[in-house]
């Protein structure tokens, strides 16, 4: 069984949403994403490094494209669409090393840490101010709003891959609206239905050959889906079960 497997399969049965600050779903999809690459704990990563690393990871399903939907907000049509994964990835990255100089300060980029840090309480102060806070390296100048806004700016300017925005043209209506993408919460969905795939496999093959989880998981996935495709043409066909199988080597 290998690592992204075991993360992977983990993630069945998960519930909760991959895209809020906190959570089972959403810490065990950064598992899987860290397995997958092995490029380090994605706490330490900027909000648009962590995109491109759950997009990378997307595609190593081999699920292919990434879809979303959303509502009009003309006439409230469902249109759907794909993320631009290929885009967001071909854009410059970052890391926690990059800073931004603003007015008389120095800030480093947001890293995924600090965002899941953040006090979402009703009586914190709005997130761009916490940021700004926590992301200050030099400068004694006071933070008003002016600074936050331009702080913002420049966060997204040397941050290009943290705001994935699709526009749309209504299928119904015609009306033009941007749709702000959650890449975390339609990866960590993606990665759920991978995950309730992957363990269908493994139920259907152990429960015809008697093999492990451990054992059937190191198989190849295309030969795990073909020992499937030959149980369900089995079964269909009334064959009986064999009698003797030996495991994988």
């Amino acid at each position: 069984m290998t690592r992204i497997e075991e993360s992977l399969i983990a993630l069945a049965g998960a519930g909760g949403d991959a895209g809020t600050a906190t959570g089972p779903l959403r810490a065990r999809l950064y598992a899987l994403a860290e397995a997958a690459d092995g490029a380090g704990a994605i706490a330490d990563d900027c909000l648009g490094t962590r995109n491109q690393r759950l997009l990378r990871l997307h595609a190593r399903l081999g699920d292919g494209a990434l879809q979303a939907w959303a509502p009009c907000p003309a006439c409230d049509e469902r249109n759907e669409f794909d993320v631009p994964a290929a885009d967001v990835l071909a854009l410059p990255s970052r890391d926690q090393k990059a800073n931004v100089d603003v007015g008389g300060s120095s800030f480093r980029l947001p890293r995924i840490a600090d965002i899941e840090g953040l006090d979402l309480g009703p009586a914190a102060d709005p997130v761009a101010w916490q940021l700004a806070r926590a992301c200050r390296l030099a400068g004694e100048e006071p933070l008003d709003a002016a600074l936050v806004a331009a702080v913002g700016q420049a966060f997204d300017a040397a941050d290009p891959a943290a705001d994935v925005t699709v526009h749309l043209d209504c299928a119904h209506c015609g009306h033009a609206f941007p749709v702000s993408v959650d890449v975390a919460l339609l990866v960590g969905e993606a990665c759920v239905r991978a995950a309730e795939s992957l363990l269908r496999e493994v139920d259907t093959i152990a429960c015809a050959y008697g093999w492990n989880e451990g054992e059937i998981l190191a198989l190849p996935p295309e030969r795990r889906r073909r020992y499937v495709e030959l149980i369900a043409t089995r079964r269909a066909s009334g064959g009986p079960r064999p009698r003797l199988v030996e495991r994988p080597a």
